[in-house]
């Protein structure tokens, strides 16, 4: 069972956890356990930020597993949206980036803020534009399909 192999990988502590944690978030998320994937990704994200090693990448991606399970929560999608803008504003330069600034702008479409939502597009991509970005990154490096 993939659960108990990353559970365990993720007891072992460190930079490896993290990729483990990431992964069962994943899986969790995959399942409809968007519940289960918050609570994986909260407590790696506390132990993330004890570790002097971790890469600002696998944060930021722990950070997307956490506002993915939000957003599928019934009641959090203000929660959701806060955390999609603050992944794309605090890793701009990661691989999540891209995906962040996606559903924050779909967020704010939803919650009928277009001006809000092209404004945050805008902003990505003149950060962006010129330059190697996560945006030129697939969305299957940040979020592979289970198999």
């Amino acid at each position: 069972d993939a659960r108990k192999w990353l559970s365990t990988a993720i007891a072992t502590g460190g930079v490896t956890a993290l990729d483990a944690a990431h992964r069962l978030c994943l899986v969790e998320l995959d399942a409809k356990r968007p519940q289960a994937a918050v609570d994986v990704a909260t407590r790696s994200l506390a132990a993330a930020s004890k570790l002097k090693d971790a890469q600002p990448a696998a944060i930021a991606a722990l950070e997307l597993d956490r506002a993915d399970g939000l957003n599928a929560l019934p009641g959090r999608k203000a929660d959701a949206l806060d955390a999609f803008v603050a992944i794309a504003d605090r890793f701009p330069s990661t691989p999540a980036a891209g995906p962040a600034t996606s559903m924050a702008s779909l967020l704010l479409l939803q919650a009928g803020k277009p001006v809000d939502a092209l404004a945050r597009a805008d902003a990505f991509l003149d950060r962006h534009a010129k330059t190697a970005s996560p945006a030129a990154v697939s969305s299957t490096t940040v979020r592979p399909r289970a198999r």
